[in-house]
């Protein structure tokens, strides 16, 4: 059954901003910048979606994952980066970024909630509209179990979206 709930979870991330994307007319929308899905491999499996705006990048990791001691968790990560600066290698530009992020998990130990201070290396192809990024976060996390605990709280992925 969580297979296939995590299943569903993740055709419905992608599927629903395809479908709606002609509806509602996103390049109206994106004035600035631009919207893409994609898949998140890390920390949080899943579905990733993103907002490119001129000036800041908006996303959330929808997904599933399985931590160590944590054990099977469903997780949504919200966040937000900033680029710093860019570097090129040969004729390759790559984007810094700096950012935070606000992962939310349910498992079978309870209910976690993170703030996270994160970084990222983003690449964007020349000839395809693909963004692929490598993603790290740490910071604190909070478990609402019995007993409440706050720890150290760490998120890392590899990714890419498909931008619109």
């Amino acid at each position: 059954m969580k297979k296939a709930l995590l299943i569903i979870m993740i055709a419905a991330a992608i599927v629903l901003p395809l479908a709606a994307a002609p509806s509602l007319n996103v390049s109206k929308v994106t004035n600035n910048g631009q919207f893409g899905v994609g898949l998140n491999l890390g920390t949080n499996l899943g579905a990733a979606v993103k907002w490119d705006t001129s000036t800041w990048d908006v996303y959330a990791n929808i997904g599933a994952g399985y931590i160590g001691g944590g054990g099977f968790h469903f997780a949504a990560e919200p966040g937000a980066e900033l680029k710093v600066t860019e570097f090129k290698i040969e004729k390759a530009q790559f984007d810094v970024n700096a950012g935070a992020m606000i992962p939310v998990s349910v498992s079978n130990t309870g209910v976690s909630v993170g703030f996270l201070g994160t970084g990222s290396v983003s690449y964007e192809f020349k000839d395809f509209p693909l963004q692929a990024y490598i993603r790290i976060g740490l910071g604190i996390n909070m478990v609402f179990a019995d007993p409440f605990v706050i720890g150290f709280g760490y998120s890392g992925a590899i990714g890419g979206t498909y931008m619109f």
